[in-house]
């Protein structure tokens, strides 16, 4: 007899059988019928995770991703996927996935965007916890025992683990496996300063509760940054599992492939953080509140920096403006030294920088492919 939903938590009894040979079949009939009560009684008693799965057009890798949480130590959960317009065989595979496997839910709409497949599974979820997980990524066997047991040791809303990067080789991070609680303030900056935990959803698990007023904005990427932060302060206690659980998969055609770049993405990118910046309540501290928009002129200057070296098309023009417009009125007062100097030289001397920036490129061949010459 297997139930879904005990996963490490099932006791690994032995029965022995001391009855009467007359009375052994009855017994052990009951004995059955009172250790699956109890086992029932445990599952009840664990909170229901929901993970939802968005997907569009990746065949290759969707199975992987699903079995990745079929496979989970910790059960109890349910596995929203949503099918975001598929055009090739990306459907077929999550059908087959929930034919064997009911804890598989299958919502389908035409294609509009990671944020509205978001979206979707959010009305359709049913657990206490929530997770998302990207169809091209996948996660250890015991990444939702592991953050549910840390969420419930700690009374945590968010528990986050570390992740490993998977491209050409595998990158491990956040792999001292230690166990800490941060506070709102403590987590905000530190999810702000570094990589660690990264600004993503994927690595985490959120009590359901902390999504009532989010809605993720159809049609624009990078959302993760614009709510991550707002989830992060609201929650009252938010605990980290340094212990990388989930793998997070480069790929050509990836959103945040490195070699995607493209104006168009970068300005997204630095919409969602000022917008990211404009959600923080006022009783922060202003330290965070500079935090937050030094983020966004690193951004600004990392692109019109690389502008030089892209194709002088009137969109990036247009782009490369607005971001210069941004710095022109900043007050760089906690950029590192490097950036101070790339940000006196855009503000004083733009065009100068620019033609010597792009001579130097072309001399040099830099980056050819990447900025798409």
């Amino acid at each position: 007899m297997r139930l879904h939903g005990l996963g490490a938590f099932e006791p690994k009894w032995v029965l022995t059988n001391t009855c009467s040979e007359k009375n052994t079949q009855a017994q052990l009939l009951f004995l059955e019928f009172i250790l699956e009560r109890f086992f029932m009684a445990l599952i009840n008693e664990q909170p229901l995770v929901s993970v939802i799965v968005p997907v569009y057009n990746v065949e290759q890798y969707v199975e992987r991703a699903i079995e990745s949480l079929l496979k989970q130590t910790y059960e109890h959960i349910e596995i929203i996927v949503v099918d975001d317009g598929s055009t090739d065989r990306s459907l077929d595979v999550c059908q087959a996935c929930a034919e064997r496997d009911s804890r598989v839910r299958i919502v389908c709409q035409p294609n509009l965007g990671v944020s509205a497949a978001r979206n979707t599974g959010l009305a359709n979820v049913t657990g206490e916890f929530i997770g998302f997980v990207d169809a091209d990524d996948y996660v250890e066997p015991t990444m939702y025992e592991e953050l549910v047991q840390a969420a419930i040791n700690y009374q945590a809303d968010i528990a986050s683990c570390g992740y490993f990067h998977e491209s050409a080789g595998r990158v491990c991070e956040g792999s001292s496996q230690r166990t800490f609680t941060r506070s709102r303030e403590e987590s905000l900056h530190f999810v702000l300063e570094g990589d660690e935990f990264k600004n993503t959803l994927w690595n985490r698990i959120y009590r359901r509760s902390l999504f009532a007023k989010v809605v993720f904005p159809v049609g624009y990427n990078h959302e993760d940054l614009m709510w991550l932060c707002y989830l992060f302060t609201i929650s009252k206690c938010n605990v980290f599992v340094e212990k990388p659980l989930y793998y997070y998969t480069y790929r050509l055609g990836s959103i945040v492939h490195p070699l995607s770049f493209s104006s168009k993405e970068i300005i997204s990118e630095i919409h969602a953080l000022q917008a990211r910046n404009s959600m923080f309540p006022p009783d922060v501290s202003s330290s965070l509140i500079m935090d937050a928009q030094t983020s966004v002129l690193k951004k600004c200057i990392h692109f019109v920096h690389h502008s030089t070296l892209m194709k002088q098309t009137d969109e990036n023009r247009k782009y490369v403006e607005e971001c210069l417009q941004i710095l022109r009125d900043a007050k760089p007062s906690k950029l590192p030294f490097h950036y101070r100097v790339k940000l006196y030289f855009i503000k004083h001397h733009w065009k100068s920088y620019a033609v010597c920036y792009r001579l130097f490129g072309k001399i040099f061949r830099r980056n050819k492919e990447y900025y798409g010459k």
